[in-house]
């Protein structure tokens, strides 16, 4: 089925144009499989399904739906970069159909496969923050227990010393301030006395003194000194341990006004994991806390998680899918943000229809002012810019909006226009590049730069021009801008988004490196492309050349020790050498391969490993067979080192079968050697050979 449709392709992308209008982007339901395309937009009531003619690269990042003043153009990254004949695939209605459904299989194969790769991810991200958390909290819990000990320590050293201080000390002696001068000595040591201590510390007295005492003024005679020296002392008071007592609490890391009453005791760190489920799983609150945690250690993975679940615990509680909306724009998740996003403005607008009094809290103002600011931002950044400032207008429209909200909303209006201008300006450049004036678009890119330094798409050109134009230092410079812009976007999470042109960044980066001979460096940053877009075919192609290169590198090193040891007689540890050099070497370089198996095979013979010989050598015969059956072998010199190659490893499986009496074999082996050098007399002489011991053999 094929409703009215224009369309135009490049060498590697097509783009269908659709006449619809008074519609939005979101209203296109796009389906995109390798051979099929569908599009279905019922407001406007336009089908289109079409069997295209070639492979479409269907999960490719660039694919995407561009709103223009007279439609909207769907743009489609094509899987093999070619100029195709037509847009409709040509075949029988039922090859059609079976090429259709095949590739919806696939796709769906594909969504599988994704969803479950992205339940595990979710399941590691869940585990880990559990775990990071659980190592956090023993840490605190052991840090408070070290405090509280250390209290209780302290403690009990200001008790003993407070009262060591107040006991007499034995041997000295004391003045009584109520009598006139009169010194009184203590006992001796071994009669020491234990005495009380009164509130008035320049009066004691002994357990066994009686109330008469104090009525005579004086508390010792003289007489009755001597009388105590004789007596028997009572026994020494025995020490006792001080116990603190500290109020137990069942969830420690609960905010205060979560706590309750009467509350069991704190589990031990062993069982931690199972008793904390329960406050993980069913507490928002505490979900949400240490969400705010993670996002003050930047920790915005985890934090998404806690929000998450928070927001699942308690769907009414806008704040915590405000915090997950924030993560999911930290963590360059734009789909499912806006998303969140305009779930919270209908939330908030549907308060404010039902409730007059909450267009005054200033919380649901907040929310629904940064949702609409997330809204524009995002729109802005994938190029809608009109319905990015419709964002910013609805905003506006907030009754009773404080000052330093409309403050917000003017500089992020201010932003986005900046950014407009700067793609405007930048589509002049792509036009000048397209037609080949490479000089003339960089003038263009380097002249918005300067007027707007915060579009990384511009020193994404700037890097793409540098490279055509073999300046690769500045090319590397440029693409440092970029991803510099890209980073900072990042942290900021709502000025603007994450780009996915970083693997492009890192791709023109790694080719100015290769040119300068920096392989290593250039290594690095195809690591990086490869590992945001592993399917990408350019990435993958460039990774294995680098690779390969550096191997090769490594590889020439290790075979001229090889080479060393085997003419030093080595064999042993030649042998382990060029083992090693074989798993340095890429499989197309089979001319290389086959001359460490030739030299492997030497090593065999000076060990008399006559069977090894026998099966290296026929390893290096197949390879050299399938290699001149490919493109790369042409006549001329690489002819002639695929012989000498041949010949040495006829020669040498011949003389592993003379050695193993398979004289027959040896007996093919030599001929084949002197087909192709057949003036060589030493190769002769071992025919010979071989023939008169088969000659015996006979008789």
């Amino acid at each position: 089925m094929t409703s009215k449709f224009e369309w135009e392709q490049t060498f590697s992308s097509i783009t269908l144009h659709l006449p619809v209008t008074t519609v939005r982007a979101q209203d296109v339901d796009l389906f995109v499989s390798e051979f099929f395309v569908k599009v279905n937009i019922v407001k406007a009531k336009y089908l289109l399904a079409l069997d295209v003619f070639d492979s479409l690269d269907h999960s490719h990042k660039d694919n995407q739906v561009r709103l223009t003043n007279d439609g909207f153009d769907i743009f489609l990254v094509k899987k093999q970069k070619k100029i195709w004949d037509d847009i409709f695939a040509v075949g029988t209605k039922e090859e059609l159909k079976e090429r259709r459904e095949n590739s919806v299989a696939q796709l769906e194969e594909e969504k599988s496969k994704h969803r479950e790769d992205s339940k595990n991810l979710r399941y590691e991200l869940d585990r880990h923050t559990v775990d990071s958390q659980m190592k956090i909290d023993t840490k605190k819990r052991q840090e408070i227990r070290d405090r509280r000990q250390a209290e209780h320590d302290q403690a009990q050293r200001e008790i003993m010393d407070e009262f060591k201080r107040k006991k007499y000390i034995p041997g000295e002696v004391e003045q009584d301030e109520e009598e006139e001068g009169e010194l009184i000595e203590k006992p001796k040591p071994e009669e020491e006395e234990v005495v009380e201590v009164e509130t008035d510390y320049s009066k004691s007295r002994t357990r066994d003194q009686t109330d008469s005492d104090e009525e005579k003024g004086d508390i010792f005679e003289e007489n009755e000194v001597e009388e105590e020296e004789e007596r028997d002392l009572p026994s020494v008071r025995e020490a006792a341990s001080v116990k603190l007592s500290f109020t137990e609490r069942k969830y420690p890391n609960i905010a205060a006004r979560e706590r309750h009453g009467e509350e069991a005791p704190f589990p031990k760190a062993k069982d931690f994991y199972k008793e904390s489920g329960d406050v993980a799983d069913k507490n928002p609150v505490w979900l949400n806390d240490k969400g705010k945690e993670f996002v003050k250690n930047g920790d915005y993975h985890s934090a998404l998680n806690a929000f998450a679940m928070a927001a699942k615990k308690d769907s009414t509680n806008l704040e915590y899918i405000s915090h997950r909306c924030l993560c999911l724009m930290k963590t360059g998740q734009w789909i499912p943000a806006i998303e969140d996003a305009h779930l919270l403005v209908t939330a908030v607008e549907k308060k404010f229809e039902t409730d007059d009094h909450s267009k005054d809290d200033q919380s649901l103002q907040k929310i629904f002012v940064q949702s609409m600011i997330r809204i524009a931002t995002v729109e802005a950044w994938f190029g809608y810019f009109d319905e990015s400032e419709a964002a910013l207008d609805k905003a506006l429209t907030l009754p009773g909006i404080k000052n330093e909200w409309n403050e917000e909303i003017s500089r992020h209006r201010t932003l986005i226009k900046e950014r407009r201008l700067s793609n405007e300006t930048k589509s002049e450049g792509d036009a000048l590049y397209r037609k080949g004036s490479i000089r003339d678009a960089l003038a263009i890119y380097e002249k918005s730069a300067g007027n707007y330094n915060q579009n990384e798409l511009i020193f994404a050109n700037i890097a793409m021009t540098y490279l055509k134009l073999e300046e690769y230092e500045k090319c590397i410079n440029a693409c440092d801008s970029s991803l510099k812009l890209m980073e900072d976007f990042q942290s900021k999470a709502c000025e603007m988004p994450y780009n996915p042109i970083r693997t492009k960044l890192f791709l023109r980066k790694a080719k100015a490196l290769e040119n300068l001979d920096k392989f290593e460096a250039a290594l690095k940053q195809l690591e990086k492309a490869y590992s945001l877009d592993p399917r990408n075919s350019e990435v993958k192609k460039n990774l294995e050349s680098v690779k390969d290169y550096l191997n090769f590198q490594k590889f020439e090193v290790e075979k001229r020790n090889a080479d060393k040891l085997l003419r030093e007689m080595k064999f042993p540890e030649a042998l382990e050498a060029y083992k090693s050099c074989q798993r340095l070497l890429h499989k197309d370089r089979s001319m290389e391969l086959v001359a460490t198996v030739v030299n492997k095979c030497a090593c065999f013979l000076g060990l008399d490993r006559f069977e090894d010989v026998i099966q290296e050598t026929a390893k290096g015969l197949k390879t050299l067979k399938n290699f001149k059956n490919s493109p790369k072998f042409t006549k001329g010199d690489v002819e002639q080192k695929v012989r000498a190659l041949e010949l040495r490893l006829y020669l040498r499986a011949g003389g592993a079968m003379a050695k193993t009496n398979r004289l027959y074999q040896a007996k093919e082996s030599y001929e084949n050697a002197l087909k192709i050098d057949p003036g060589n007399q030493m190769i002769k002489n071992d025919l010979e050979t071989v023939l008169a011991q088969l000659s015996e053999k006979a008789n």
